[in-house]
């Protein structure tokens, strides 16, 4: 980008690198009503950890082979639905929610479980 950019951080290229891991890697959706989660942690990956806010709710997301983990905060004002390994839940403000994966999460790459 010539002389536009010149060392430092590109905030394009850091949205670009977050999408990939949160999105992808995560495999986070809305549908409009709940947030989705369907993970595929890359192979050297342990766990993915990211704060999420939707609709103006705060959310801590925690991704590991064995669970998800969704912590609201406690200042949160509204519940919000998160669909996660094909099940339903809830979570309110202050509220910790973890799912236990049904199958371990799928590495990324391997097809996913169908749910």
């Amino acid at each position: 980008v010539g002389t536009l950019y010149i060392g430092g951080m590109h905030l394009g290229a850091n949205g670009g690198a977050w999408l990939a891991a949160v999105q992808g890697f995560g495999g986070l959706d809305f549908d409009g009503q709940d947030v989705i989660l369907k993970p595929a942690l890359p192979p050297a990956w342990e766990q993915l950890s990211v704060p999420l806010t939707v609709r103006g709710q705060r959310f801590r997301l925690t991704i590991t082979r064995q669970e998800v983990t969704v912590q609201a905060e406690g200042e949160n004002t509204q519940a919000l639905g998160f669909t996660v390994h094909g099940r339903r839940l809830i979570c309110a403000p202050g509220q910790t929610a973890r799912v236990a994966a049904t199958h371990p999460v799928a590495q990324a790459g391997e097809a996913a479980p169908p749910y």
